[in-house]
């Protein structure tokens, strides 16, 4: 028991265990972070053709064997190729010309084709490029993808035959068709994949949203739990506060009015988020239940009968501190259950520290 014989009045009970501050993200960031999970922008796509195909252009200038058979298909390929790569640009800056980016995998499979004219027709050691167009038009949701896909691979093989170029051979229209039916195979392996990562992205997206509908109406009802009204007793003014770090956690306070005055707790469960949340909510209610019982020690051991029955499967604990303010005397009674952090301020500046050496609540060991 606390007598406060010096000043009638008590300016401050208690001081929380610990304030939580809430992370806060820039809306930039959260914009930028959210546009990243699209996926890479038709420019970055483009690159590793970009690459490759200069890499063969220089590949072919500079080694003997290879050779380049005809410069002028080679230039017209390069040409057709930067325009691709441009559109790409042009496509990741202006978001409104979207529709517009499979026309670069498209102008690829065409400048793939004229690489091969111009560095030996179906000598080249250039074709197979075109997997990379192949697995640009394979990750599109839609399944006409890989027809498009087949059909883009038979004209980038088969442009010497469709141009009328060189010998004609019927085995080179065959060579055409079952490599670009093969190219079509990884495209729909590649395009079920992607569809099958999507949909999981999806669901877990809408498991997320879920969640935090919870969390925040789970928020809410905390909140609701919290005492918003001062107790009508003469000479004391009660306030209070809690942030949590998270949108639910385990810390709690209430006061409320009872026979001789003035009850209040102050609680702090292990842990943080729903769990932490639904059993501080129950310390509060079970503390609640010794609301006509005068002697705090009666809601503590209550709430220490709980954890260690009722809630054990639970294996948390929680340190809590409870008082009574009586009005007649101005006199604290109040049990402490591993809280400590607790103090007494008089109206004149003398302080008492409400010191603890109790077992929190759920501890093995602990007092019931």
């Amino acid at each position: 028991m606390v007598s406060p014989a010096r000043a009638p009045r008590l300016a401050a009970l208690s001081l929380p265990a610990w304030v939580g501050r809430a992370a806060w993200i820039p809306e930039s960031a959260a914009r930028s972070g959210s546009a990243g999970t699209s996926g890479p922008t038709p420019a970055l796509k483009q690159l590793p053709m970009l690459v490759l195909f200069a890499l063969a252009v220089l590949t072919s200038a500079a080694v003997p064997t290879i050779g380049i058979t005809a410069p002028r298909a080679l230039l017209v390929s390069c040409a057709i190729l930067g325009v691709g790569t441009l559109l790409a640009v042009v496509v990741t800056l202006r978001h409104d010309l979207a529709r517009f980016a499979v026309v670069v995998p498209a102008l690829d499979f065409l400048a793939v084709g004229l690489l091969r004219i111009g560095t030996g027709e179906s000598a080249s050691v250039f074709g197979s490029l075109v997997i990379l167009p192949v697995v640009w038009f394979s990750l599109n949701p839609s399944r006409w993808n890989v027809l498009v896909a087949f059909v883009g691979v038979y004209v980038s093989l088969g442009l010497p035959l469709l141009l009328r170029l060189g010998a004609q051979n019927a085995n080179e229209l065959w060579r055409g068709f079952f490599s670009a039916l093969a190219f079509a195979v990884a495209a729909l392996v590649v395009n079920e994949l992607s569809r099958r990562t999507r949909v999981s992205l999806e669901e877990s997206r809408d498991r997320e949203r879920v969640s935090e509908e919870e969390l925040t109406r789970a928020s809410v009802v905390q909140r609701a739990l919290l005492p918003k009204t001062s107790v009508p007793l003469a000479g004391y003014q009660v306030a209070g506060a809690c942030l949590p770090s998270k949108a639910v956690g385990g810390d709690f306070f209430d006061w409320y009015p009872v026979k001789e005055g003035l009850a209040f707790t102050l609680g702090d469960v292990m842990g943080k988020g729903v769990g932490a949340g639904i059993i501080a909510a129950t310390a509060r209610a079970v503390v609640r239940s010794a609301k006509n019982v005068p002697d705090p020690v009666a809601a503590i051991e209550r709430t220490a009968d709980c954890f260690t029955a009722e809630m054990s499967a639970a294996a948390s604990f929680a340190t809590v501190f409870h008082a009574r303010v009586r009005a007649e005397d101005n006199t604290v009674l109040y049990a402490d259950a591993g809280h400590g952090l607790s103090a007494l301020v008089r109206a004149d500046g003398t302080h008492e520290r409400l010191e603890s050496t109790d077992l929190p609540v759920g501890v093995p060991g602990a007092a019931g």
